[in-house]
């Protein structure tokens, strides 16, 4: 295994894990921002509205056909704590390019497809498009109201949050319905360029990689 890590701008890190372990390479993005009751509702909405859709693809159905077009290429996303942080994660898995039946660099479709996805939203109306930011909103509300039907989880996540009542780390990471329902479509957008400026984004690329 071969690790090679770059600095490709401020605040953002390549890190090159070259393998020929697996048969599929991982492309993955992390963008680490400060856990806040501000924020954290806005870090989990965001992180589904992105994935509705990017300038070039500009509804999560030519995305999934772009993907199954690529040999089945799987994405997925979601918001997760690390102590005082919370981190959207973007995840896309494709097969190595030598086991294609044809000569084509999948795998570099595949990273741009992924960058596209966190970088290159979806915009109209200086916004996120109303209809992706409403249905997205209705997710992230039943994921909330829903915590409580796996009654394990549920009573490790309000122990978190009686034990950390007054920090960072006690705040739910897919946030609060009092607070989803006042973010707007331009809000929203207006965020997402600030934290693209001021947080910490790592880009991993995984598996038997070309140079």
């Amino acid at each position: 295994m071969n690790y090679i890590k770059e600095n490709i701008k401020q605040g953002i890190t390549l890190h090159k894990i070259k393998t020929n372990k697996f048969k599929t390479n991982l492309f993955s993005v992390f963008i680490t921002t400060k856990l806040n009751r501000e924020d954290v509702t806005k870090n989990a909405l965001l992180t589904s509205v992105l994935r509705r859709g990017t300038k070039n693809l500009n509804s999560q159905e030519l995305i999934s056909q772009n993907l199954e077009n690529m040999y089945g290429a799987s994405f997925d996303c979601g918001v997760d704590k690390v102590g005082d942080n919370h981190v959207l994660k973007f995840y896309l898995e494709s097969i190595n390019n030598d086991f294609l039946p044809t000569n084509e660099n999948l795998s570099k479709q595949c990273f741009s497809i992924l960058l596209d996805i966190v970088f290159n939203p979806y915009v109209e109306n200086n916004g996120f498009k109303e209809e992706y930011v409403k249905g997205e909103k209705e997710t992230i509300k039943q994921i909330i109201e829903g915590k409580i039907d796996n009654k394990a989880k549920y009573a490790f996540e309000r122990c978190i949050e009686e034990m950390y009542k007054d920090e960072p780390y006690g705040l739910y990471k897919y946030g609060y319905i009092d607070d989803l329902k006042n973010i707007t479509a331009q809000d929203l957008y207006e965020y997402y360029i600030n934290l693209i400026k001021n947080a910490k984004i790592d880009i991993f690329v995984s598996g038997n990689l070309e140079d």
